[in-house]
């Protein structure tokens, strides 16, 4: 047996090594106007079909025998076809510019002969997104996620879960950086700002190698590069934010740079507001986003560039009373938390085979809270009690990655990934200051850790004939506290092709060396990033998939998913738990080695040419979570658990200057616990409320239809504006966003039952854009 399986790996060499007499044709592929990098064009040679994709820096190298005439095609969704003939007989460098074109109007074909093991991912294109529906006028990224199969996320939430995952094991990267938190207002509105987003990929399963640090999903944003060629600016008004992008050349051809602004506009409204009805209370929120690129082309082999975000909530509430004529009080709540992220990157062109980026990073997150307490006598302080709070994790991570493209049959991937961990799970500091000036100053939980990760990975992207195969392993080795944790994860996806339909299989074994848990203070939620320990050992996922896909008449394509997931060594909250009390440490509420299950099947059907596009996903699932002290040890539906899931999503261009959208989402009430036991302690106890079983019932099922209506004009040449009219929930739905336990008075009797709360009624907007 041994010696068939070397006789067939020797075939399979021999096979991909021998070249005969080729010849190579390399290069980079950019957008005709701004110049900027294309990732993801296909590129087929007519005469062998031989094919490759341009990488995420927009450079290909594909092998082809010698000829008199070739016939070389690029394609990508969203831009014109763009053929090349040449004669060669020797090695070619091309660079390569392709035409975009308005993809809601114009026709846009699908390249069937595209070899594609890619099932389990998502492209989506930031025009579609700036032309569907949106709230206050914000085309959000993360709601436009939940529209495809196998994501859920709640209405009132910008959080994901993808497969049965929870919003922590979602590797949300940009220009290679995670962030750890991305949601503004509470998580109704994420940090991504589309006017600085040039490429969105969501990976949900059969993970290629170089990711990792994540269970279930991969969403993989690129920044805008800048206009190399033009200056380009944009002003956006709306009900909830305001923005303003500007793009263009430093130095043209040579170097560019992308601006681009975003601010929460109802508080300009509200404080005041607020203010004039009652000016003992003042209080406010906001948001604002920045994202700035900077891109430096050395010269034709090696280039910089530089990324910048940062992105902060604020939320504060003052209250000042007066106990009688001197003495008067005052209340302070002050809430701040966002992430600060720098990259450096370097691309370097070592042949026309041999590409190589290396990855310089910083980035933070951080949760700031202060609640304070002040008396005055005759403008003195009597008292002064302050309780703050601070949680964070700062990360340095050097990455290198390599990409040598052996030939048309073979690439080979490789890199290394350096990461410095400092993490703050959680720092309370107490201060006590009486008439006397006695002060009490203590610090409690603050317990910093310091982590390492070292990780290296290889990728293996075979294709002979109809055949196509990513297969790689990632080395993980995490130390914290003097230990190492270690981990061998294989990751497989195959692919065939018979005619024009793919037929897809993966496995995928995924480590995550960081736990999140989820308070509440005062309304607003706290997150808290945890290292993986000895007794919080890191969480484990493994994944299998199998799907088709195919595409009809160039016009409507079709695939379908089934999927298995299962978790191991989960970490969560046995009970809600204070993080303000110097009384009790959350980590003795913290329960360990967990387990998850979720399987389901998801089906997308896509019209991608014409005036009408769009599509519909179907998902099946079912998910479960056991924690021996949770539930009596027993499975519980989890909590995003969502058995069946349907969006339907169009836009039709009713002129070239007017356009419609419409998604209509369904999906299963979400699970929820019924409260049916309620103890009366006495006292200043009060009550307590029991349950025989966790998630024991679920919300009313959820729909709703979300419409909008683009009028675009050209005001004078490179000038253009936009309105926009919004509706959410057009006919007014009353979803469930949560429920709460009360007591009805009714025939002189007291009842404890559950109430339904809706928070999103019908909510018309307008909002006016104007680019020059």
């Amino acid at each position: 047996m041994k010696k068939q399986i070397l006789f067939l790996l020797l075939i399979l060499i021999n096979t991909i090594l021998s070249s005969g007499q080729n010849i190579i044709l390399s290069g980079k592929i950019i957008d005709s106007l701004t110049e900027e990098n294309l990732s993801g064009v296909n590129i087929i040679i007519q005469s062998t079909n031989n094919s490759t994709i341009s990488n995420e820096y927009g450079f290909f190298s594909i092998s082809t025998k010698q000829s008199d005439t070739l016939m070389v095609i690029f394609s990508q969704l969203g831009y014109q076809t763009k053929v090349i003939k040449m004669n060669s007989q020797e090695n070619s460098n091309l660079k390569v510019k392709l035409i975009s074109q308005d993809i809601e109007i114009e026709d846009v074909t699908i390249n069937n002969n595209n070899k594609t093991s890619d099932i389990s991912t998502n492209k989506i294109s930031v025009k579609t997104l700036q032309i569907l529906p949106s709230i206050g006028g914000e085309n959000d990224l993360m709601k436009m996620f939940k529209l495809m199969p196998g994501v859920q996320s709640a209405e009132n939430k910008s959080s994901l879960s993808v497969r049965g995952g929870t919003d922590d094991q979602n590797l949300i990267i940009i220009d290679d950086v995670p962030l750890y938190y991305v949601n503004h207002l509470g998580g109704f509105v994420s940090v991504f700002n589309t006017d600085a987003i040039n490429d969105i990929s969501l990976i949900k399963g059969g993970f290629p190698a170089r990711y990792g640090g994540r269970l279930s999903s991969v969403i993989d944003i690129k920044m805008k590069e800048g206009n190399l060629n033009n200056y380009e600016k944009n002003i956006s008004v709306g009900v909830l934010s305001s923005k303003i992008s500007i793009e263009g050349p430093i130095e043209k051809k040579k170097s560019s740079f992308m601006i681009s602004a975003r601010r929460f506009n109802l508080d300009l409204l509200t404080r005041p507001i607020t203010y004039f009805f009652n000016d003992k209370i003042q209080s406010g929120y906001n948001f604002y986003d920045l994202n700035l690129k900077l891109n430096k082309i050395i010269n034709e082999n090696n280039r910089l560039f530089f990324s910048f975000y940062s992105g902060d909530d604020k939320l504060f509430v003052t209250t000042n009373e007066k106990n009688n004529i001197s003495v008067k009080t005052k209340t302070t709540q002050n809430f701040k938390w966002g992430n600060l992220l720098f990259a450096l990157r370097y691309n370097h062109i070592f042949s026309s085979k041999l590409f190589s980026n290396t990855t310089l990073s910083y980035t933070r997150y951080r949760n700031s809270n202060l609640l304070g307490y002040s008396e005055l006598d005759n403008n003195k302080i009597i008292a002064n009690n302050q309780v703050s709070f601070y949680s964070g994790i700062k990360d340095i991570r050097l990455n290198t990655d390599f990409q040598y493209f052996v030939n048309s049959n073979y690439k080979l991937r490789t890199g290394t990934d350096i990461v410095y961990h400092n993490f703050s799970p959680g720092q309370n500091h107490v201060i006590i200051t009486d008439s006397n000036k006695t002060t009490f100053d203590t610090t409690f939980n603050a317990v910093n850790k310091i982590g390492y990760e070292l990780s290296y990975y290889i990728e293996n992207k075979i294709i002979i004939s109809d055949f196509d195969a990513n297969i790689g392993v990632r080395f993980s080795s995490f130390i914290i506290e003097k230990k190492p944790f270690v981990s061998l994860e294989p990751r497989i996806n195959l692919s065939y092709r018979i005619q024009k339909t793919i037929i897809s299989a993966s496995y995928c074994k995924m480590k995550q060396n960081i736990h999140m848990l989820t308070f509440l203070s005062s309304g607003m939620p706290l997150k808290l990033w945890l290292a993986a320990t000895s007794s919080e050992i890191p969480s484990l996922s493994e994944q299998y998939s199998l799907g088709v896909k195919k595409p009809f008449n160039k016009t409507f394509f079709i695939s379908a998913e089934l999927y298995y997931k299962k978790l191991s060594n989960l970490t969560t909250l046995k009970t809600p738990s204070s993080l303000f009390s110097p009384n009790q440490n959350y980590m003795e509420n913290l329960t360990v080695g967990g387990k998850g299950k979720s399987f389901g099947i998801e089906v997308l059907i896509q019209k991608q040419s014409g005036k009408l596009n769009g599509w519909i996903s179907y998902t099946y699932s079912k998910t479960t979570r056991t924690f021996e002290d949770i539930n009596n040890g027993m499975a519980y539906t989890f909590e995003y658990d969502r058995p069946h899931s349907i969006s339907i999503v169009g836009a039709y261009s009713i002129t070239k200057t007017i356009s419609f959208a419409a998604i209509w989402e369904y999906g299963t009430g979400f699970p929820y616990t019924i409260i049916n036991q309620k103890y009366n302690l006495g006292g200043i106890y009060g009550n307590i409320y029991l349950s025989d079983t966790k998630n024991n019932g679920r919300m009313t099922d959820f729909h709703k239809l979300d419409i909008s209506l683009r009028f675009t004009k050209e005001k004078r040449k490179s000038r253009m504006r936009t309105w926009s009219i919004d509706i959410y929930n057009v006919y007014n739905r009353k979803n469930a966003s949560y429920y709460i336990l009360k007591t009805d008075y009714e025939n002189n009797s007291e009842t404890e039952k559950m109430y339904k709360y809706t928070l999103f009624p019908i909510i018309p907007s307008i909002s006016y854009s104007f680019k020059f």
